[in-house]
């Protein structure tokens, strides 16, 4: 079975990715970066519009193009986006020497977090393998950068 997923920035987009079909409703600011996040007030506004009109689809919002290290300021962000009210909140997660101990404490935090695994400079198997085994409801793999093929007819 397909699932659509569609990305926003603000609730009128949102409304219309909901009526239009889509089975989770994701927000996010490509503007600013891969994972460029919104502002809070924007995510709870966006979720809370969404509720309001009876929408029931699973929302996902990203914290932002964060820095991995130091580990307070990300799980700052992790908490202020949950509290919005979103069903998932997305990560990313680089290759770097030591992801380990940013894994581990998101799966401690307390929220459904889904880490998103930038493969730009490739993926770590044991970094992968430890999100494997500490039970994110999802893990994703994206990328920083995009590379847009051009199309002609």
């Amino acid at each position: 079975m397909t699932k659509m997923l569609v990305s926003v920035r603000n609730a009128a987009e949102a409304r219309v990715a909901a009526g239009g079909g889509a089975d989770f409703i994701d927000l996010k600011e490509p503007r600013a970066g891969a994972l460029g996040g919104l502002p809070v007030a924007v995510i709870a506004a966006v979720v809370a519009a969404l509720r309001r009109s009876g929408s029931t689809l699973p929302v996902s919002a990203t914290i932002g193009d964060l820095p991995m290290q130091p580990l307070a300021p990300v799980l700052a962000q992790v908490h202020a986006v949950a509290d919005c009210g979103v069903d998932y909140v997305k990560v990313g997660i680089e290759r770097h020497a030591d992801a380990a101990p940013l894994l581990r404490a998101l799966a401690a935090c307390g929220h459904a977090v889904v880490p998103v695994f930038i493969a730009d400079r490739g993926l770590d198997p044991g970094d992968v393998q430890l999100a494997c085994r500490l039970g994110f409801p999802g893990l994703m793999v994206d990328t920083a950068t995009s590379k847009r093929a051009a199309c002609s007819t």
